[in-house]
């Protein structure tokens, strides 16, 4: 018997790619200059080719979150988002390995900033997990509450996640300010 995933966890995986992918892509986008910084901090490519590659890796970002938003060539876009957050969490793994968890994740080019730590890396890997759950077999949706419980679930899981990262880069700071000031 094959397995059916629930149409609306696909569409809490869809809403919820959607937001991350499309604040990450505008945020970077916004600030540009400084991400190219930050992506070449992770020391993983040739310095003379990380500002096209942050690029390169901002219009993915876009695009992933234009097609779970969209529905539009989804088979690429959620492949495309589960192979972006375990990409992310094999960039961190081998920072995080060579003891440069001091350095910015670059999730989104805020105020707070956020160093890496293997809370990122589980972050990641779990929702690689979620994101790939469009390209399984799943129901179709057959009434406006269960498209409601899926978007709904989405939208939460997303602002759940930003705020507990906001969270833990507040108190970083804080331990700084600490440190710094006793």
């Amino acid at each position: 018997m094959e397995m059916v995933i629930p149409a609306s966890l696909v569409l809490c995986a869809r809403v919820f790619g959607a937001l991350l992918f499309g604040a990450a892509a505008w945020s970077k986008a916004r600030h540009l200059a400084e991400f190219e910084g930050v992506f070449e901090n992770y020391r993983l490519t040739p310095s003379f080719a990380s500002p096209v590659l942050a690029r390169l890796l901002v219009t993915a970002e876009a695009l992933v979150a234009l097609s779970l938003a969209t529905g539009l060539g989804l088979q690429f876009g959620a492949a495309g988002a589960a192979a972006l957050m375990l990409l992310f969490a094999t960039a961190i793994g081998v920072n995080l390995a060579r003891g440069r968890d001091y350095i910015d994740c670059g999730c989104f080019q805020s105020t707070h900033r956020q160093q890496l730590s293997g809370w990122l890396v589980g972050r990641n890997l779990a929702a690689a997990i979620l994101l790939a759950c469009p390209l399984l077999p799943s129901a179709q949706v057959v009434g406006g509450l269960e498209w409601l419980d899926g978007a709904g679930a989405g939208v939460a899981l997303f602002v759940l996640v930003r705020t507990f990262e906001q969270v833990l880069s507040l108190r970083a700071g804080a331990r700084q300010l600490h440190k710094r000031f006793g």
